[in-house]
């Protein structure tokens, strides 16, 4: 048996505190990438970013560059301007990335909520989150 350390804490990103609605951090919606971690739960990651005016299409979601320590198993949640939630998509097992798409019926400012399902998974420092409103 070999037992590989991690030191979560080591790998706090520039982005916290980020862990509610209301600490959100801004990001670009033209697909730039933002790279944060997500450490053992309860962490989350929240971004935000403006919709100009209905029918705009937002796709959302999270990559790895770097799988080291991609135990995370993301999802993704989409929440609108009132900060109701409109959407989530999470994908099964450890490694696999949440990603969404909705077409939003008023303007203004959007929040995504990225979270781990595996209580113990982190996702190193290489958890990308990208989201693109074209």
């Amino acid at each position: 048996i070999t037992l590989q350390g991690f030191d979560a804490f080591s790998c706090i990103d520039a982005y916290e505190p980020d862990n509610t609605i209301d600490d959100c951090r801004p990001i670009t919606a033209d697909g730039s990438l933002q790279v944060h971690t997500l450490l053992i739960h309860p962490d989350e990651d929240w971004v935000c970013f403006d919709v100009p005016g209905c029918g705009y299409r937002i796709t959302a979601g999270t990559q790895t560059a770097s799988p080291s320590y991609d135990d995370a198993d993301t999802t993704v949640a989409l929440y609108g301007p009132a900060g109701t939630l409109l959407q989530s998509a999470t994908t099964g097992g450890p490694g696999s990335h949440g990603r969404l798409t909705r077409v939003v019926d008023e303007p203004g400012t959007y929040y995504v909520r990225i979270l781990a399902q595996n209580p113990c998974g982190v996702s190193g420092a290489s958890n990308e989150i990208v989201v693109v409103v074209p």
